[in-house]
């Protein structure tokens, strides 16, 4: 490592970067947890939360544009910090990070797509049961029934990534934790069967299908 890359200390809850503001570096964490957000129509919204080993802020230093999210430390953060005049050289001693940032993009863009047809659920309590389903696919858990699954955020976050207004987000994340699957420990959401998520997830997904099918078929008799 060279000596414009930096070992640093974020506590939780500070703010790493802004949306919008000039950016020159990525940062892979070493410990703890960054959650990114995004403002959305006023609102919130709750992209990710990144845990040891990710990488984020590439897309600034790839391009030179300006930050597209904000990045904040969820539990204190130990980053490696990395700019553009050091980068070269850490892919010429590490050429593996190449084929990291190649299914980085990747999957940024297969999470894009998931939260734009989140968005298409009418529902409010079936977006947040696909949300859910979201985060499990994204790290890849395999689906057991009657296997528990603690995520890594609260309520809170999860009304974020909905990006419910936060008076109804907290009355459909009640409504949720009514489900007796569910508990709340420690502030982060706890499922007893992650098969429940999975099975709400795809009967939500159905009834907006049947939803739309319903809508079309009255626009073409018009």
């Amino acid at each position: 490592m060279g000596p414009e890359e930096f070992n640093r200390f974020y506590p939780k809850e500070c703010m790493i970067f802004c949306e919008g503001m000039p950016g020159s570096e990525l940062y892979i964490i070493q410990k703890g947890t960054v959650k990114i957000t995004k403002i959305v129509d006023n609102s919130e919204v709750l992209l990710a939360v990144l845990k040891a080993g990710d990488i984020f802020g590439e897309m600034a230093l790839l391009e030179n544009k300006p930050r597209s999210a904000s990045a904040i430390a969820y539990e204190d953060a130990y980053l490696l910090a990395v700019n553009k005049a050091n980068f070269e050289r850490m892919v010429s001693a590490q050429p593996q990070i190449v084929a990291r940032l190649t299914q980085l993009l990747a999957e940024r863009i297969w999470f894009i797509y998931k939260q734009l047809a989140n968005t298409l659920i009418s529902d409010p309590l079936g977006r947040m049961y696909d949300a859910l389903h979201i985060q499990l696919e994204k790290n890849r858990v395999p689906i057991r029934n009657g296997s528990p699954y603690s995520f890594d955020f609260g309520p809170k976050e999860l009304v974020n990534m909905v990006g419910l207004p936060l008076g109804e987000g907290n009355m459909v994340a009640q409504q949720l934790l009514s489900n007796k699957l569910f508990r709340v420990v420690e502030g982060k959401i706890n499922l007893l069967d992650m098969s429940e998520v999975v099975k709400q997830a795809e009967y939500y997904r159905k009834m907006q299908k049947i939803e739309k099918a319903r809508k079309d078929a009255q626009a073409a008799r018009l």
